[in-house]
């Protein structure tokens, strides 16, 4: 019986700018033939840009197919994610982002071919998606200093690396130190926690030990929220809880603080009409207060049999 494959890819995503070829079908058809059994595979191809005139939800209710590829980063997996999740469609991750956090905690190789062939020896499983005031993350959504790194990372996307990458570390020494503290109250259940932070994490599941700059879990079924919130005792709070991302050893810095829980709300002690969150990369202005929940075992993914 032949498998339908409707595969998504976003031109715009950090691996792709720079290494798509002129005939995208071409490569990927390429890499079926290689890796899978290419004859019992029927695939399509939907290019996500602003020229796309069909819909995601439109595609897919049109294709009605079996699996649903995303080749792209991890807000480009989201926005496929939000459609596949109402259909129960299984999804698959080829890594062309920046960060591919969650590619990365599925035991996906970041190398697009060996991705592909991944891929085509996966297994169906379901992992827990998140949201914030309704609307599904699947990695991590940060509140602070990080949101305005994001800005300065979407601004510089089309420079050079040698140049992008040592501006984006001269942003991250700045804003340590220049961002401005926010007073937040945390409530957790019938308890509500007032801090003074200029980070906070919420994490779908918790963050592994292990954890440095780049973010790891270890599972993503395990139905709880991971919430991480730097505390702003002095000027050199955050700085040193960054360093300590280097050596990963964060978990024991005196000025952080984790909670765990599967829902959680979090306001403001100066009234905002909206703030800015990002969530799986990709930068929204919300309306607190911020309320987020974990959804157990929402989401079909592809996972590599050798990672179950």
């Amino acid at each position: 019986m032949c498998q339908s494959i409707l595969l998504i890819y976003n031109p715009a995503s950090g691996y792709l700018i720079s290494n798509m070829p002129d005939n995208a079908k071409f490569f990927f058809e390429e890499q079926l033939v290689q890796h899978c059994q290419a004859n019992k595979i029927s695939l399509t191809l939907l290019r996500l840009d602003s020229a796309t005139t069909e819909s995601i939800a439109g595609c897919l209710q049109r294709l009605k197919p079996d699996q649903v590829w995303v080749a792209g980063g991890d807000g480009t997996v989201l926005s496929v994610a939000k459609e596949t999740v109402l259909l129960g469609i299984p999804i698959g991750v080829i890594p062309c982002g920046t960060m591919n956090l969650l590619a990365r905690d599925m035991g996906m190789s970041l190398d697009v071919e060996q991705a592909i062939k991944q891929l085509c020896n996966a297994e169906v499983r379901k992992i827990d998606m998140a949201e914030l005031n309704g609307q599904p993350f699947l990695c991590l959504s940060n509140i602070g200093m990080s949101t305005r790194l994001t800005d300065q990372r979407e601004r510089l996307r089309k420079n050079p690396g040698w140049m992008r990458w040592p501006l984006m570390l001269w942003y991250m020494i700045k804003f340590m130190f220049a961002y401005p503290t926010l007073c937040v109250h945390i409530k957790l259940g019938d308890q509500v926690h007032s801090v003074r932070t200029r980070s906070i994490s919420i994490s779908n599941n918790l963050l592994a030990p292990q954890s440095s700059l780049v973010p790891e879990r270890k599972r993503l079924d395990c139905g709880i929220l991971g919430i991480y919130v730097a505390k702003d005792s002095s000027i050199w709070s955050l700085p040193r809880l960054i360093l300590r991302l280097f050596s990963r050893n964060w978990q024991h810095d005196k000025d952080l603080v984790i909670f765990k829980a599967d829902k959680v709300r979090i306001n403001f002690l100066k009234p905002k009409q909206r703030i800015k969150v990002m969530s799986d990369g990709e930068l929204r202005s919300e309306i607190p207060p911020l309320e987020y929940e974990l959804k157990p075992a929402a989401l079909k993914i592809l996972r590599p049999i050798e990672q179950l």
